[in-house]
């Protein structure tokens, strides 16, 4: 193979891509973030006029030793039109996704208005083998991760009783399964009761399990602990479970944790 030039992304020219149509020829670039990346036209046989032809198919690059797709950097440099239909896509999907959002906000907007028991509520019923199953009131709507993610903190926002600022949520999806993690920012020197015991990591924050939240009683203040379990009342009406550890048999919508960040945390900690 012929290397037709070694340069920055910016530098690249029309002659530069032209010359990739030559079977052989290859583009060597430094991409914005430093890496070098190797630039060829794949060509692939078609019939022509009942003879076998090769012809330019399409524009790889070369990464780590494997041939891959152009990344949008450099499509944008060296294929413009294939660069403009994955914006055209991106663009599509995200409007797709705002108008599944917009959907969503407007059937909440539309249901009747319900106390704070039965919207965040659910049933315990007969699971698997024995065990007992959970569905909350809002597990059957079936979200998407980032969906999910954007109704519980919403929910959280709106129900919870403090400023918006002081609740994030996060998601995490792996191959089994996605994690939620929620964490409220309270004020250190209203809510610890028992300064002598250590509520928080390394981080300032205090990580909560929100199976037992009754033990903390006489730790946190009773508004803290109320907080908290009416941030695990909203979590939970999004989950369903019918898990069951004693024969190793796992069905969840999703795992989550709860998080204390703490504000004014005394500088000695």
């Amino acid at each position: 193979m012929k290397q037709v030039c070694l340069k920055k992304l910016e530098d690249v020219t029309a002659e530069d891509v032209a010359a990739l149509n030559e079977r052989g020829n290859y583009v060597s670039v430094f991409t914005p973030r430093g890496a070098v990346r190797d630039v060829y036209m794949q060509f692939k046989y078609v019939d022509v006029n009942g003879k076998w032809e090769l012809v330019p198919d399409k524009l790889v690059m070369n990464a780590n030793g494997r041939n891959e797709p152009l990344s949008n950097e450099l499509a944008k440099v060296f294929d413009p039109e294939r660069y403009a239909q994955r914006m055209e896509r991106k663009a599509q999907y995200q409007a797709e996704q705002k108008a599944r959002r917009d959907e969503i906000k407007a059937a909440r907007a539309a249901q009747p208005k319900m106390s704070f028991e039965e919207k965040f509520g659910g049933e315990h019923s007969e699971g698997y083998m024995g065990a007992t199953r959970w569905d909350g009131n809002n597990s059957h709507k079936y979200l998407g991760d980032a969906e999910l993610a954007a109704a519980i903190r919403e929910d959280l926002k709106e129900y919870m009783g403090m400023p918006k600022s002081h609740i994030k949520v996060s998601k995490e999806s792996y191959s089994m399964g996605r994690h939620i993690y929620v964490t409220l920012k309270l004020d250190y020197n209203k809510h610890v009761l028992n300064e002598n015991e250590r509520l928080y990591d390394y981080k300032g924050e205090l990580q909560v399990n929100h199976y037992y939240l009754e033990k903390l009683e006489g730790l946190l203040s009773g508004e803290a602990i109320g907080l908290l379990k009416r941030a695990r009342r909203i979590v939970d009406s999004y989950n369903y479970d019918d898990s069951n550890s004693m024969v190793d048999y796992f069905n969840t919508n999703f795992y989550y944790d709860i998080r204390i960040e703490w504000l004014n945390l005394p500088e000695a900690a």
